[in-house]
């Protein structure tokens, strides 16, 4: 029974996670954190890697809900997206550093 509650709070983490991606590309102005500042181009890439790894962490708990496994399909997808997400932020970071070494 645990493990069909643990595969359902991943379905609706995934779905939340998509939702987060969702909202920083349509108001990139009110993206805080890290990515506060940064260019807009550079918010909209890591709103993709939200939606990429929200849809991974959905599909992960789909699947296994469905008593099914798809490694070839979800981990390419999460690599993907968590990788868009941190390079975004380092991108965000640094370009935040230069600007402030720059005055």
């Amino acid at each position: 029974m645990w493990e069909v509650v643990g595969d359902g709070v991943l379905l609706v983490a995934g779905v939340l996670i998509v939702c987060t991606g969702c909202w920083s590309w349509r108001w990139p102005e009110r993206v805080r954190g890290l990515m506060a500042g940064a260019p807009v181009w550079l918010m909209r890439c890591s709103a993709v890697g939200f939606v990429l790894t929200g849809c991974a962490v959905g599909a992960f708990g789909g699947f296994d809900l469905a008593d099914r496994r798809s490694e070839w399909l979800v981990g390419p997808l999460r690599a993907g997206g968590v990788l868009l997400v941190v390079f975004s932020m380092v991108g965000a970071v640094a370009l935040r550093q230069r600007k402030h070494d720059a005055s």
